[in-house]
């Protein structure tokens, strides 16, 4: 099946339902979906994905609806992912690491019918966060009703299903008790077409608050098939998700293992290292997608020498040390290790390496190749002249792929986008022989864990919580083995013998920023900033500085 669709561009052809319907009566007893020791076939997740979709019918979503989810790696998401593109539903997924601020913000614009949460995870209660950033919601029997929020009608959780929420139903109840809908969705699925726009996905928000990237069905599809192509994937391979499902790593999870390939697929409600490594070892997982973060966490584990780590083909965002580190771990002749460019306007794939590649070279220091039909040019920063290759600029591209424009930000999407219609990323790199070379972020934004970061946005955000006690802020990235770039954050105090601690601050931020704009270090500068020859603020000298003082601080 895999081999004939690759063959075949399948993914250009088909939509994601008519795909996942094959694959279900194709594979149909195999085990599709592993989540805390419980297994499901292809046979039952067909099933589960139509009682959700029978769920949403009975809620009255319509085709154009959207439905925004705060998720954990769960097969409940997963399902209502699913079961929303078979009802032509638009799926919209939040970041769960956000505060009120921002899910505010991003709720009032996204003009969702239906809020799907997690109730609660790590200790952290989304209910309370939903009730925050929704607040002027009024509770009508099953139904809601916000002035602000004039689409929304239906909150609802997942989790704690013994528990009741004051206008909120329970994802379980609903779902266990959803009639048979499944005429209504197969003629929803036989009408779709697969350049309408059903999924919205946030940028990490490295300019401000999240855009809003609107995506077709084919975007996806392409995405998956190239990463199940270029690793060699075979229908016995087992992958394990690392990445959350508001990251386009973990939707793309989803519609490689479940949708296109018809392969395994273990999951976890966030990733935790040793889990990980116990489930690659026990079941003897072979392929995965990784950021340097991901790997680090697993190879830093006192355990890590105990188990067997399987891995025989990588996707992997990250650098040359990040792959040398995959090298290690993976520890076979065989491995296929594949660095990748992607952002989010393209599901998270631009360029992509090739497991016929033989060449390590070309494998460990670049981001692959521009993926079919995606022209990928380098352009001056200051005169928007395309480069020569090796010469380092802004990466800008021009796809059938790209996405469909940032929602209801019409002014945001035309800037993005240059008079000969190529997308400037905000990325910076080169071209080498026809390959990606990614360089980092440009401007003050740093890539964390993951996440890209702007620094300009933790030092407002920053003052603006601490107005009474901070001056000014200077936030910077510094190397880190884990995060890639540690966060960190030099800040004047308005009192100089003030007794905020840096350890307070970092705690009175949680909840009110993004967990990952949180800075991991807060240090004290004393005078005025350090100026550079251009009469700005020295961000190398404030760099080096941090490095020397988080040095001491880890000797001692």
């Amino acid at each position: 099946m895999l081999y004939e669709r690759i063959a075949n561009s399948s993914w250009s052809k088909k939509t994601i339902p008519e795909l996942f319907q094959e694959t279900c009566q194709i594979r149909n007893k195999k085990v599709a979906l592993v989540f805390q020791g419980s297994e499901v076939s292809f046979e039952e997740l067909y099933k589960n994905v139509y009682k959700s979709a029978s769920m949403l019918i009975e809620l009255g979503v319509r085709p154009g609806d959207r439905i925004t989810v705060l998720p954990t790696t769960r097969p409940e998401f997963i399902y209502l992912y699913l079961g929303a593109i078979h009802v032509g539903a638009v799926i919209n997924v939040l970041n769960i690491l956000w505060g009120e601020n921002e899910i505010r913000e991003i709720v009032e614009r996204n003009d969702p019918k239906v809020i799907v949460t997690i109730d609660e995870h790590k200790g952290k209660n989304f209910i309370d966060l939903i009730n925050n950033s929704v607040t002027d919601y009024t509770v009508n029997g099953d139904e809601v009703a916000s002035k602000k929020v004039a689409s929304l009608r239906y909150l609802m959780h997942v989790g704690g299903d013994s528990k009741n929420y004051d206008g909120f139903l329970s994802f379980s109840s609903l779902f266990d008790k959803a009639k048979d809908y499944d005429n209504e969705v197969l003629k929803r699925v036989n009408s779709q077409i697969a350049t309408d726009v059903q999924i919205m996905y946030q940028t990490s928000g490295s300019t401000g608050v999240s855009k809003t990237v609107m995506l077709d069905q084919r975007t996806p599809l392409a995405a998956a098939n190239y990463m199940a192509k270029n690793t060699g994937l075979v229908e016995d391979d087992k992958y394990i998700n690392f990445s959350p499902l508001f990251h386009v790593g973990g939707l793309n999870a989803i519609n490689l293992n479940l949708v296109y390939a018809g392969t395994t697929l273990y999951i976890m409600d966030s990733f935790a290292p040793l889990e990980a490594l116990q489930l690659i070892h026990q079941h003897q997982i072979t392929t995965t997608f990784a950021f340097a973060a991901h790997l680090q966490g697993i190879k830093q584990l006192p355990e890590f020498s105990n188990y067997s780590f399987n891995i025989k083909k990588m996707l992997l965002a990250g650098d040359p040390k990040a792959y040398d580190l995959a090298v290690e771990m993976c520890n076979s002749e065989e491995v296929v290790i594949n660095m990748l460019f992607g952002q989010t306007e393209q599901c998270g794939l631009i360029a992509l390496g090739d497991h016929d590649c033989i060449n390590s070279k070309i494998n460990k220091f670049t981001n692959g190749k521009p993926l079919p039909g995606v022209e990928v040019v380098v352009k001056d920063l200051h005169t928007g002249e395309k480069l020569p290759e090796h010469q380092a600029g802004e990466l800008c591209y021009r796809s059938p792929l790209l996405f469909k424009g940032y929602y209801k930000q019409p002014d945001k999407t035309e800037k993005s986008i240059d008079a000969e219609g190529y997308f400037h990323s905000g990325d910076y790199g080169t071209m080498e022989h026809g390959y990606v070379r990614f360089l980092g972020r440009l401007g003050g934004v740093i890539k964390s864990g993951g996440e890209n970061v702007s620094t300009y946005r933790v030092n407002l955000q920053l003052v603006d919580l601490f107005s009474d006690e901070i001056e000014d802020v200077q936030s910077l990235g510094v190397p880190d083995d884990f995060w890639g770039t540690k966060l960190v954050a030099w800040i004047r105090m308005k009192k100089q013998d003030s007794n905020l601690s840096p350890d307070e601050l970092r705690n009175r931020c949680k909840g009110k920023m993004a967990d990952y704009e949180v800075p991991k270090d807060i240090l004290i500068w004393e005078g005025e900033w350090p100026i550079s020859a251009e009469g700005k603020i020295n961000q190398k000298l404030l760099t080096q500085k941090a490095k020397e003082m988080l040095q001491n601080k880890s000797v001692h």
